[in-house]
């Protein structure tokens, strides 16, 4: 298991799904690790939603892919991106 705190410090703070600085992202937060699960706590605002107020599948989408790219990280150490979406 590895530090998120840590992991996280080293990341750029405006990155549009988990950036602290960045106030129109998706504000993903409270990545913990808990034997071989991640969590993560999102909540969506306003202004991510899509039709008929509802989250927009896109972003639920990013969040998505923002998570288990943080599993990864958090699991197993790798650093990685998504290379597709299927």
């Amino acid at each position: 298991m590895h530090d998120p705190d840590r992991i996280r410090a080293a990341f750029d703070d405006q990155c549009f799904a988990c950036g602290r600085e960045n106030h129109l992202g998706l504000g993903i937060d409270g990545f913990t690790v808990d034997g071989d699960r991640v969590t993560a706590r999102f909540a969506p605002q306003p202004l991510h939603r899509g039709l008929q107020s509802r989250l927009h599948g896109g972003l639920s989408a990013t969040a998505l892919d923002e998570i288990l790219v943080w599993a990864a990280i958090l699991l197993e150490g790798v650093l990685c991106v998504t290379g597709t979406l299927d």
